[in-house]
């Protein structure tokens, strides 16, 4: 699993709760990574100034910002709850959704995908994957706007990942986003759910039909756990997150082919 990025003891939400935190000598990392290459630097500690290597052709250098590629290129974080599924849940419809709510660190404001664990589906089954603002910052997602989405299939170990097409940038530090999946007409269909996450940020979306990630207010909105004594915590749903919106998907960003 990706390292964690992780939401606790912040001020401005539930009590309890706070800003996020990071994997310090990751953040630092990251940081260092994309800074601006100037007079004199050797990034990649080859000896060779950076700007010698990019004129040699020996680095790339995509943007054009005077930093070799090989320096700037990260692997994804994962802003997350959860420390895997301890049950499967459910809801009232063969239709559901899954959402659980983030807040963007500025360090990572891009998000690429979702991935998941303990979905108890049929293999084969469509799983539909989405991204959503949340406009008035009150986490619930009953006025969440789509920003991505993407699919894949069910497997039989229940966990996936989805990559959107594209990084999107959310907001900056602190903004509330969701991210989610959902099935369609699969009754007994069950999200994996880890009952020791004390976050409690994960909601059910319940529709009569068909599942329309773009009309969440036409559909049931409630808590993970409503109806089930006891099912406190949240779902084992994660989001894909970079500091820039190629690395989170591994897209093409200068369009050379690799």
């Amino acid at each position: 699993m990706s390292p964690l990025l992780t939401e606790f003891d912040r001020p401005n939400a539930l009590p309890g709760f706070g800003r996020s935190l990071l994997f310090a000598g990751l953040a630092a990392a990251l940081l260092a990574g994309a800074a601006v290459a100037g007079e004199g630097d050797d990034c990649n500690g080859n000896g060779v100034e950076d700007a010698i290597d990019i004129a040699t052709g020996t680095s790339e250098d995509c943007q054009g910002d005077g930093a070799p590629d090989e320096c700037q290129i990260t692997g994804s974080v994962a802003y997350a709850y959860d420390s895997g599924p301890t049950r499967t849940l459910g809801g009232p419809t063969p239709s559901l959704g899954a959402v659980t709510r983030f807040w963007a660190a500025a360090v990572f404001p891009f998000i690429g995908g979702v991935e998941f664990e303990g979905l108890d589906l049929p293999v084969g089954t469509t799983i539909g994957a989405g991204l959503w603002s949340d406009p008035n910052g009150d986490g619930n997602p009953n006025d969440g706007q789509l920003l991505a989405e993407g699919g894949t299939i069910a497997t039989e170990d229940g966990s996936g990942r989805v990559i959107f097409a594209e990084g999107i940038e959310v907001g900056g530090d602190g903004t509330s986003f969701f991210v989610g999946i959902w099935f369609e007409g699969v009754p007994g269909g069950r999200f994996g759910f880890d009952e020791s996450s004390v976050a409690r940020q994960s909601w059910r979306l319940s529709a009569a039909k068909s599942f329309d990630p773009t009309a969440i207010d036409q559909m049931v909105v409630q808590r993970a756990g409503d109806g089930c004594q006891g099912c406190d915590g949240d779902w084992t749903i994660r989001a894909i997150a970079c500091d820039q919106p190629w690395c989170a998907t591994g897209a093409d960003f200068d369009g050379n082919g690799v």
